[in-house]
C-alpha cells in the first residue's frame, strides 16, 4: 500500500495551474541571476519541482532487478512506470520498447547500430584483419545532408554503405533525390534527423515516410533536437533516438532508444552479456532472458536518469505541445526579423520554411567564438559557438573557404520560456558586442 502511494505521488502534476503558465515556468527554471540562456539545443535547464520530486524518492533508492526487498521493489516499479509514461508521452504503441543508457541520443544511435549489426569497434576489425571495403553484403543506410556527427560519422565507421540525400536548390531536403536513391537500393535503413540542430530545418516526413515504407525500409529518426517541442506519430518510424536532457527539467536524464520489438532478434545473444540479462549461467553454459524490454540493458540501469526523463516529458505535456509550438514560432519570427536587420549578418538555412527555434549565423569576419565569449561575459547571455557537431552540413552552409577549415557560427536557441523582452535584450546586446569587437 505504501509503495503504491509513493508511485502515485511521484507522477502527480508538476505545473502549478493556479498561476500564469509562463511566469510559473520561468520562476521554476533554475538559472543564475542576471543570466539569459539561449543554449537549449545543447541542453535544457533544471526545474525546481522536478528536482524536489527526485529528492522525495532518494530515501528509498536501491538497485532494480529484485522484487523481494522493499526499496528494490519500489525502484523497479518506478523504473518500469517511468518507461511506460515516456511511451505514452511519445505516443508509442505496444510494439515499441525503450532501452535506456548513456547521456543522450548518441547512446540510442550506437545501441541501434549494435542491434542492427552495423556497429563494430575499430580494434575488432584490426584484430580480425578485416578491411571494411572488402566486406560484401553490408546494408545500405540513407541519411540527410544535415545530420549531427553521431548520426553520420558513426555510420561511416560502421558495417554499412552510407548514402546521403542531397539538398535541393532552396537548401531543403530533396525528395526527388530520395526517390532516386530508393530506386537504386534494396530495403535500406533510413536514419534521419527530424530537425537540424544547426538551422532547425524540419525533415518532410509526410513526404518521405510513404516512399520509405514502399521500399520496405527500416526508419530510424534522430529526435534529439525535436522531441522537446513536437511528437512524431509512431507509424512513421521503427526506431527513435532521444535526448531528454534537452528538455526543460531534463538535465541528469539518460539517453533513450525507442525501437520496435520486431527488430530485436532474441535468437541471438544481446549486444552485451552483463548482469540483469542472464536467465541462468554455470561454468559451461548460459541462457539470456527473452524479454525485449530488458535484454539490451545489461548492468545497473540509469534509474534516476529515466525518472528525470519521465518527469521532463510529463512537464512538456502539461505545458502543452500546441502552446509550445505557437510561442516558439512567434518568438523565432520576431528574433529572425530583428536579426536580419543587423548589417553583415548571415543567417543559415531557408528562412521561409517552417523550422524549430534554432538559429545559426555569422557577422561578417567577426569570430563567432569571440562573439559568444563577449555575449556571455559582458551581457550574461549563454549561446554556443562552433560547428554544432555538424561539420559536413557546415561546409554546405559556408561554401567559401577550404574544406580543411572547420566551419563555425553562433547558434541561438529560441525557447518557449523566453519573452519578447528577452529577444530585445539579446538583439541590443549583440549590436553592442559587435561594436566592441570591431573597435
Amino acid at each position: 500500500m505504501k509503495s503504491s502511494k509513493i508511485l502515485k505521488a511521484f507522477f502527480t502534476p508538476l505545473l502549478e495551474v493556479e498561476y500564469d503558465k509562463l511566469e510559473t515556468l520561468r520562476h521554476q527554471t533554475i538559472l543564475a541571476p542576471k543570466t539569459l540562456y539561449f543554449d537549449f539545443t545543447a541542453s535544457g535547464l533544471a526545474y525546481k519541482n522536478i528536482q524536489k520530486r527526485i529528492a522525495t524518492i532518494l530515501p528509498y533508492y536501491a538497485n532494480t532487478h529484485s522484487h523481494f526487498a522493499y526499496n528494490a521493489h519500489l525502484m523497479s516499479d518506478l523504473y518500469e512506470q517511468a518507461k511506460e509514461r515516456i511511451k505514452q508521452s511519445l505516443g508509442l504503441d505496444e510494439d515499441f520498447v525503450l532501452i535506456a543508457g548513456g547521456n543522450g541520443a548518441s547512446f540510442g544511435i550506437k545501441k541501434f547500430q549494435e542491434i542492427m549489426g552495423i556497429y563494430i569497434p575499430p580494434k575488432s576489425l584490426e584484430r580480425l584483419g578485416i578491411r571494411k571495403e572488402k566486406i560484401q553484403k553490408m546494408p545500405d543506410v540513407v541519411i540527410t545532408s544535415y545530420e549531427h556527427h553521431s548520426n553520420e560519422i558513426s555510420y561511416r565507421e560502421g558495417l554499412c554503405h552510407v548514402h546521403k540525400i542531397k539538398l535541393n536548390d532552396k537548401g531543403l531536403f530533396d525528395v526527388n533525390d530520395l526517390c532516386y536513391l530508393l530506386q537504386q537500393l534494396k530495403k535500406p535503413i533510413a536514419s534521419l534527423s527530424v530537425a537540424s540542430n544547426v538551422t532547425g530545418m524540419l525533415t518532410p516526413l509526410d513526404q518521405c515516410v510513404p516512399l520509405l515504407r514502399q521500399s520496405q525500409s527500416v526508419i530510424a529518426l534522430d529526435m534529439a533536437s525535436s522531441s522537446a517541442y513536437l511528437n512524431v506519430e509512431s507509424h512513421h518510424f521503427d526506431a527513435a533516438f532521444l535526448a531528454p536532457h534537452k528538455l526543460l527539467g531534463g538535465i541528469g536524464s539518460c539517453g533513450i532508444l525507442a525501437i520496435r520489438k520486431a527488430l530485436i532478434d532474441t535468437h541471438l545473444p544481446p549486444s552485451f552479456g552483463g548482469g540483469g540479462v542472464i536467465e541462468y549461467a554455470n561454468d559451461h553454459e548460459h541462457l539470456y532472458i527473452k524479454d525485449c524490454d530488458s535484454r539490451e540493458e545489461a548492468g545497473t540501469p540509469p534509474i534516476i536518469g529515466i525518472l528525470y526523463a519521465a518527469l521532463a516529458y510529463q512537464l512538456r505535456d502539461e505545458v502543452g505541445l500546441k502552446w509550445i509550438r505557437i510561442r516558439e514560432k512567434i518568438l523565432t519570427q520576431a528574433f529572425l526579423y530583428e536579426l536580419s536587420k543587423i548589417p553583415a549578418v548571415s543567417i543559415y538555412g531557408n528562412l521561409e520554411e517552417e523550422r524549430l527555434g534554432i538559429v545559426s549565423f555569422n557577422v561578417g569576419s567577426i569570430s563567432p567564438l569571440d562573439l559568444c565569449a563577449i555575449l556571455s561575459h559582458k551581457f550574461g547571455i549563454q549561446t554556443r559557438a562552433g560547428c554544432s557537431c555538424a561539420g559536413p552540413y557546415g561546409h554546405y552552409l559556408i561554401a567559401e573557404g577550404s574544406e580543411n577549415k572547420k566551419p563555425m557560427w553562433l547558434r541561438v536557441s529560441i525557447h518557449y520560456t523566453h519573452t519578447i523582452e528577452d529577444i530585445e535584450y539579446f538583439i541590443n546586446s549583440l549590436k553592442n558586442a559587435i561594436q566592441i569587437l570591431r573597435h
